[in-house]
This record gives structure tokens, sequence and C-alpha cells, in this order.
């Protein structure tokens, strides 16, 4: 768990990753039933007054493209966020991917793209929720469960654009393969998708956003999360992920990140490169 230091009204949380150029990861050297430690930290710990499961996902044995794989599941229910994160070195071009299978949906319904068993992506985070921050996300919705863009380009959770991809459904248990690139500067997206097993893509898609501000395009938190915010969901989504590939972008160096977070949300809060 992430160390909370309470002091003067305030805590300060630190998250600290190793960015190298690359982060891999394909969950072989966890223990079934465990949470993936080290250079991954559970979603909810971010989240003050979380209220998802602790830990919100664990190790399991499953099937994977090719046969027998470990990979990290997201637990199944109701409440603020659940997944890994890392934290990485903003970057003028940051990249993810994975092979990413949807077990479960949850049961909203709701029109503005709310509710989704796993997203992927990139977040400017300042000590709230990720998912009211800044950011570029890949998914598939629980409503239209079409593959999609997320994007919040200020600090205003309500500067978001949803951006449908593809108008194909995407089923249950059965793995894709989701790479998401973004140039940070310019506001260039690359989304890519297809079935895991397959070289043909479901999305292949690049666009530059309107109103792209670099400022809040500063990322230092990559990672696969699940959400159930603004729906009236009463059974929870759930995802698997395996094989991640962070790349923070060229000259990307060790990150050691530590944001104060203020009780009461006074001012934005400051990051520190150790």
């Amino acid at each position: 768990m992430r160390p909370i230091f309470w002091f003067a009204g305030a805590a300060l949380a630190c998250v600290c990753g190793v960015a190298n150029g690359a982060i891999t990861e394909n969950f072989e050297s966890y223990a079934p039933g465990s949470f993936p430690a080290g250079k991954w930290r559970d979603a909810r710990t971010l989240i003050p007054g979380a209220t998802s499961p602790n830990p919100s996902g664990t190790v399991i044995t499953t099937t994977g493209p090719t046969g027998t794989t470990k990979a990290f599941q997201t637990t199944r229910s109701v409440g603020t966020s659940q997944g890994i994160v890392t934290g990485i070195a903003p970057s003028s071009v940051v990249s993810i991917s994975a092979n990413v299978r949807y077990d479960n949906f949850d049961n909203s319904n709701n029109q503005n793209g709310g509710g989704w068993p796993m997203a992927l992506g990139f977040f400017r985070w300042s000590g709230s929720d990720p998912n009211f921050s800044p950011q570029v996300t890949l998914y598939a919705d629980s409503t239209f469960k079409n593959w999609s863009l997320y994007i919040q380009t200020s600090a205003d959770p309500m500067d978001f654009q949803f951006i449908r991809l593809t108008s194909a459904i995407t089923a249950t248990n059965t793995w894709y393969f989701l790479s998401l690139q973004v140039d940070t500067a310019t506001g260039e997206i690359r989304s890519r998708v297809r079935l895991a097993n397959s070289a043909n893509f479901i999305v292949n898609d690049t666009r530059t956003i309107a109103g792209w501000n670099s400022a809040f395009a500063q990322y230092n938190i990559a990672g696969a999360i699940d959400g159930e915010y603004g729906t009236n969901a009463t059974l929870g989504g759930r995802a698997t992920v395996d094989n991640i590939t962070v790349v923070p972008g060229p000259g990307a160096i060790a990150l050691g990140a530590c944001l104060v977070i203020r009780r009461r949300r006074i001012g934005r809060a400051e990051r520190f490169t150790l």
C-alpha cells in the first residue's frame, strides 16, 4: 500500500515507478490471488474515500489468447475505480498496449460514456480520483458496448469528449489487443483494437483532438481501471488484462513522484521529481 503521511491537515502520497523507456508486465511472477505489488499500485489507493474492495483486483490463472496464462482481474463490484496504475514520466509521446478481456459489463444504462469494465490509458493525477483528472482512455462503455475514446482536456471534469470509434459490439469473454498512443504536444491520438489472435483491426483510428491543451496532457499515471460513474448500475463490471506495455516516451527516465493532497481541495497539488 502507498505510504500516506498526515501533517498539518494535508496528506503526502507518493507514487513511484521506474520508466526506463518501457514498462512491461505479464504477471507470471505473481502468485494467484495476490495483488501485483512493486511497479503497480491499486487504483483505489489514489482515491480519497475509496469504496471498492481492497484489493480491487488480483492475479488469476486463466486461458489467454495462446493458452494458460496469469493475468490481472478486477473484482466485480459497484464503487470507486478498481484496477492497476503505475507512475510515468510526463513526455511528448506516450503509449500503452495490452491484451484485455471484458468478463462482464455493468448493468448501467446512460448515454455519456459512463460505466465501463476497463479503460486503458493515461491520467494527469493531482490527488483526487483519476477519473475526474485530465485523461485519454480507450475502452468500451457498458451502454453502447462500442470501442471509444474518453478525453478530458482540462481540470474541469465536464470538459470531456466521448468519441465512438466503431459500431462493432464488444463481446465478453473474448481477448482483444488494445493500443493507444498520444502525442501530448499536438493532441494527435492513435487508437487500435483487434482480436488478440487476429491481425485484422476492428479500430485503426488516428485523429487530432479539438480544444487540446498540452499543459493538461502532462500525464503522470498510466493504467487499466474500471468505473460505474454517473450510472444507475447495481451490478459492477469485471475485466482481465495481460501483457501490458507502457512507453512513457523518448528519453523518459526513472521516475519518483510525490504529490501533496490537501484534505480540502485548495489550489493544485504540486509534483516533485526525486
